[in-house]
């Protein structure tokens, strides 16, 4: 499990370490990939771009589904560099820019599974849901449809939590969670 964590982790760290080199390279690399397409037609240029592209997007496989698909999708601004609108490292700015716009937005609303409790009452014998919240010795379950239990701290005779498995939080919560946002 561990030697799988750390070649994950080191997949990402090789695609964001290519992203910056190229992002800090990108007029040389531009400058270069011009003067090996030099006399080549304009269709024939914008091809080449494309397959540059195709290539950094195939990468994306190394990434999580959700995140891959929104990366993908963020990297049609690519085209603006494909199309000779902008140059490379512009392109790629605007493309950053809107992928850590699109990583926000997923690290708010990737949806994570409730830990589940049973709660031991003498009333109501065994009260089972999702946990919402517990203050002052009050818990609160959601059953099924937005129908909510309160438990109250006389009728608990023995609290049984499963939090199941869970996943890490993405890179863009545990920024904020880091900054105090």
């Amino acid at each position: 499990m561990n030697l799988a964590v750390s070649a994950a982790v080191r997949r990402r760290l090789a695609i964001a370490l290519v992203f910056v080199a190229v992002v800090l390279l990108g007029g040389q690399i531009e400058r270069a990939l011009e003067r090996r397409t030099e006399g080549w037609t304009t269709n024939r240029r914008r091809a080449a771009r494309g397959l540059v592209v195709l290539g950094g997007v195939l990468a994306l496989v190394l990434l999580p589904p959700a995140v891959a698909i929104g990366i993908a999708v963020c990297a049609i601004v690519l085209v603006l560099w494909v199309r000779s609108v902008l140059p490379l490292r512009e392109a790629l700015l605007l493309f950053a820019g809107l992928t850590a716009v699109m990583l926000l937005g997923l690290s708010f609303y990737r949806q994570e599974p409730l830990a589940t409790a049973a709660i031991r009452t003498p009333t109501r014998g065994v009260v089972t849901g999702d946990l919402i919240t517990e203050s002052s010795g009050t818990w609160y379950l959601g059953q099924a449809h937005r129908n909510f239990v309160v438990v109250p701290p006389a009728e608990i005779r023995s609290i049984k939590v499963d939090s199941g498995p869970y996943s890490s939080p993405p890179l863009f919560r545990r920024v904020l969670d880091a900054l105090g946002l």
